[in-house]
């Protein structure tokens, strides 16, 4: 199957960093396209599981069919027919764990797609957009970080998965940098708790806005949060901070319930850059002097 994103030759292709991560450079000019090959991956990814489906059914069904033919005459019936519970079991547990692979790497290719689509008229066309996809599942063992036994002599594994990375500049200069990822706490192999983060660092140009100038409005900045509809409702816990020194505003989210919607992001972001054009606009004291 074809790397998520690679809808036609082209020299965007996305880079395979490791088999299931993807590093890649695109123009504003090209995002339509990415997502046409991303929207395409998952469909194809469908159609792949429809077609595994079908091959592991019928070739079970001729296992069984060729094992009663063959069988010899004084083979006991009992035997047979565990004999094919055990292949009816296997085929489809085959199944479930390709279709397994399959709906997390679709899982996240959506949000991917409905994030890139939303922040291409946001962004300055002669910078590229830098982003980082992970599309392995959140337990991979690469992506393990610590490891227990218990009392009882169960394994208790910890998973840490970083699996998006996103940095640009929008069009006005703003730089910004996201980070998604989940972190899942297992026990004989059943996930005991899972979370999730959402982190946004925004960097305005000096130039433009200041951010001395915005720390005192900060107050505005919290309350914007509170009417953000991606966020109302939901078991979300915020950390807001404006860090004068290197003039920046990091947010960052988390939540146990389920993944963050890609609303959530673009919501977070363009919160932070509209307090920025209403509360951060003037030359900072530094260059006023």
């Amino acid at each position: 199957m074809p790397s998520p994103g690679m809808s036609a030759p082209s020299a965007a292709y996305p880079r395979k960093e490791m088999k299931g991560v993807y590093v890649r450079r695109i123009s504003t000019a090209k995002i339509d396209s990415a997502v046409k090959g991303l929207e395409l991956w998952t469909e194809r990814a469908r159609r792949a599981r429809v077609i595994t489906l079908v091959l592991v059914v019928g070739l079970t069904t001729a296992v069984i069919a060729l094992l009663n033919l063959f069988a010899p005459p004084g083979a006991s019936v009992i035997a047979v027919v565990f004999a094919t519970i055990g292949l009816l079991l296997f085929g489809f547990w085959f199944f479930s764990w390709r279709t397994a692979q399959k709906e997390i790497a679709a899982r996240r290719v959506r949000p991917l797609c409905t994030i890139l689509g939303s922040l291409r008229d946001d962004l300055l066309p002669v910078r590229k957009l830098r982003m980082r996809y992970d599309l392995r599942a959140p337990n991979h063992k690469e992506k393990m970080t610590w490891t227990q036994t218990s009392d009882h002599g169960h394994a208790k594994i910890r998973y840490f998965d970083p699996w998006l990375r996103l940095k640009g500049m929008l069009a006005d200069g703003t730089r910004f940098r996201v980070r998604m990822n989940s972190e899942l706490k297992t026990k004989r192999g059943r996930v005991l708790h899972e979370k999730r983060w959402l982190y946004l660092k925004i960097m305005p140009p000096a130039d433009r806005y200041s951010i001395d100038q915005a720390a005192e409005h900060f107050h505005l900045l919290v309350s914007a949060f509170d009417n953000e509809p991606a966020l109302s409702g939901s078991a979300v816990v915020l950390q807001i901070a404006i860090d004068q020194l290197r003039g920046s505003i990091v947010i960052k989210a988390r939540r146990e319930d389920h993944d963050f919607k890609p609303e959530a992001l673009i919501g977070i972001m363009r919160s932070t850059v509209n307090f920025l054009i209403t509360q951060g606009r003037g030359q900072p004291d530094a260059e006023v002097a």
